[in-house]
C-alpha cells in the first residue's frame, strides 16, 4: 500500500496510529522540498536526529509531530506524559557558541517566571506569549543539546504560509479544531488544549509525511567528511499543513485575546 513504511521508518509502538494518519513519503523530493532543514544542520555539534515517537528527557517528553525548523532549531509537539500537557520542545544546535545563546535567553526569562510565580497575570501572559516553562538537557550522538520547552503559544506557535509568510497557531485555535473535528455527535471541544488526544491532534495537524534519507541521498546531499550516519535522520519531517484558512477565527475577538498584553 501507498501508505506502507520500509520497517526501519515505522513508528514505534508508544506512537500507535491509525493508520490513515501513518506518517506518508512526502511526493516532493528533498531538493524540490522547501518544508524541511537542510541535510547540512547535521553532523557533529550541530543539530540533534531526533524522530516521530522519540521520547526526550529520559521518557518524558514524547514527540508527535514536527511544528518548524528555524535558524540553529527544530520544534517538536511533545506530550509531556508526566504533567499531560501539549509542550513545544525546541531542540537548539549542539554548538557552544549557539548553546550559550539561547540558554542565557531562555535562564532569563524563566528566572522572571519564577520572581513572579505568585502573579497569575504574569503567569498568563508569559504563557500567551509562549515564555520558556523550562530547560533540560538532551545526549545525542555528536552533541549535549539545550532544549526549550515552551507553551503552544506566542511567537514560536507558527507555520509558514505559501500566500502569508507566516500564521499563529494559538491554543486557542487547535481547541476549535477539535470541536469542529469531533462534531455535533463527537461530544463538546475539550476545555483545554491538553485535553485534546494524540490522534485528534494528528488529525488537526494534518497527516506526516516525510523524506527518508536514502543511501542515494546521503552521497548526494552529506558533504561533510567528519558526519557520520548516526548524526543524520533516517528520515526528515515536513512542517505540518493547516487544515485550512481559518479567517471566520482570526479576525475574531477570541483570536486578538491572544495578542493582548
Amino acid at each position: 500500500m501507498a501508505n506502507d513504511l520500509p520497517a526501519d521508518l515505522a513508528l514505534p509502538t508508544n506512537l500507535a496510529l491509525p493508520p490513515d494518519l501513518t506518517p506518508l513519503i512526502a511526493p516532493a523530493s528533498y531538493a524540490e522540498c522547501p518544508h524541511v532543514e537542510s541535510l547540512q544542520w547535521y553532523g557533529p555539534a550541530k543539530m540533534h536526529p531526533a524522530h516521530l515517537g522519540d521520547r526526550l528527557q529520559g521518557g518524558r517528553f514524547l514527540i508527535v509531530a514536527k511544528l518548524d525548523h528555524e535558524n540553529h532549531s527544530l520544534s517538536w509537539l511533545c506530550r509531556d506524559t508526566v504533567h499531560h500537557r501539549w509542550r513545544r520542545v525546541a531542540i537548539i544546535f549542539g554548538s557552544d557558541a549557539i548553546t550559550q545563546l539561547w540558554h542565557g535567553g531562555a535562564q532569563r526569562r524563566l528566572r522572571e517566571r519564577r520572581r513572579l510565580a505568585d502573579d497569575d497575570h504574569h503567569q498568563a501572559r508569559a504563557d500567551l506569549w509562549g515564555e520558556p516553562l523550562e530547560i533540560f538537557w538532551e545526549r545525542g550522538p555528536s552533541a549535549t543539546h539545550c532544549c526549550v520547552v515552551l507553551p503552544l503559544n506566542g511567537p514560536w506557535g507558527l507555520f509558514r504560509q505559501e500566500i502569508w509568510d507566516k500564521t499563529t497557531v494559538s491554543e486557542r485555535w487547535l481547541v476549535r479544531q477539535c470541536g469542529r473535528l469531533r462534531g455535533p455527535g463527537g461530544g463538546a471541544a475539550p476545555e483545554s488544549v491538553h485535553d485534546i488526544t494524540t490522534e485528534e491532534m494528528v488529525r488537526i495537524l494534518g497527516r506526516p509525511q516525510i523524506i527518508p534519507v536514502t543511501d542515494e541521498l546521503w552521497e548526494r546531499w552529506v558533504y561533510m567528511p567528519n558526519v557520520r550516519r548516526e548524526h543524520v535522520p533516517r528520515y526528515l519531517v515536513l512542517r505540518p499543513a493547516r487544515i485550512e484558512e481559518d479567517w471566520e477565527f482570526w479576525l475574531s475577538p477570541d483570536a486578538f485575546e491572544t495578542y493582548k498584553a
